[in-house]
């Protein structure tokens, strides 16, 4: 759990975590840099929970993104499987009866997935998310496809992950200050290791609110957010072709062309962020130069921005 000023909620989330007690856990809770009152409240969370909670913070007290607190939890996790709860979301009751168990007849997954409850502004819904797609007969869903063409994502609070999988998928990337979690969970997608946990009950509860990371977010840094993981994840799958097919490679190519276009097309960004997205992804997929859609709407937008 990294928390970086969530004094305000931060209690809570821990209290969810404690509450489960039909399994032996241990929470790592990294303070990213807080200058709120949060260190106060992790000393009184660890006082009332004892061994049960491990604070970490990085060297100095500094603050260095979520991407590294999670890395910092990472490098200190002992236990064979690692879940992860933002400072502001919630466990429920029964966030490991069905996970553990059927991590453990599934081998060959490294990520286990399952549904949860949103609640968007105190407005309270269930979220099935990947869940609703079909699975193989080894428990695997086709998240990659569901990732790139039908726009689903998974959020962290639900997935269980093998410890392992990350010396084999990699870390969290400190470049992403946002989105950190759906870059690395499309290098997951892409390595066909994602399994959907036969569970119908929602497993967490993930709070949207006017203090969330992606509230602040205007529309072209959220828009780039989801480009620039694809970049990463093509440029990682590129590097690993033992882990990655062929056909893998070949969508997460062919969702950077849509994306590329589309972000050529969209009139709201400013004249730097289409043509260094172009750059970017020429770089990772050098065929976009002389495709004929790309080439097209790059002058389209040039001139439209000369134009104006």
């Amino acid at each position: 759990m990294p928390v970086h000023n969530r004094a305000w909620c931060v209690a809570e989330a821990i209290d969810s975590v404690m509450a489960i007690t039909t399994h032996q856990i241990e929470l790592l809770v990294i303070d990213d840099g807080s200058t709120d009152d949060t260190p106060r409240v992790l000393a009184e969370a660890k006082s009332r929970h004892g061994s049960r909670i491990v604070l970490l913070q990085h060297p100095g007290g500094n603050n260095r993104g979520i991407a590294a607190s999670r890395n910092l939890g990472l490098a200190a996790a002992r236990a064979p499987f690692v879940a992860f709860l933002d400072s502001d979301d919630l466990f429920l009751p029964n966030r490991f009866d069905e996970a553990l168990s059927w991590m453990q007849t599934h081998p060959e997954i490294l990520a286990g997935l399952e549904p949860y409850e949103l609640e968007d502004h105190g407005q309270l819904t269930l979220e099935k998310h990947l869940t609703e797609f079909g699975t193989d007969a080894r428990g695997k869903v086709d998240a990659l496809d569901a990732m790139l063409t039908k726009n689903m994502h998974w959020t962290v609070p639900v997935v269980t992950v093998r410890r392992e999988a990350f010396e084999l998928l990699g870390l969290f990337d400190p470049k992403f200050s946002v989105g950190e979690d759906t870059a690395l969970w499309l290098r997951f997608a892409a390595a066909q290791s994602v399994g959907v946990i036969s569970s119908d009950r929602p497993v967490a509860r993930v709070r949207r609110h006017q203090q969330h990371s992606w509230t602040s977010l205007d529309a072209e840094r959220a828009w780039l957010v989801f480009f620039d993981a694809l970049l990463d994840a093509i440029g990682w799958a590129r590097r690993h072709p033992k882990l990655v097919d062929r056909d893998a490679l070949e969508a997460l190519r062919r969702r950077l062309r849509r994306y590329l276009v589309e972000t050529l097309c969209r009139p709201d960004l400013r004249s730097r962020s289409p043509v260094r997205a172009w750059w970017q992804a020429v770089q990772k997929s050098p065929g976009l130069v002389l495709d004929r859609a790309v080439l097209g709407n790059l002058r389209s937008m040039l001139g439209r921005k000369q134009a104006a």
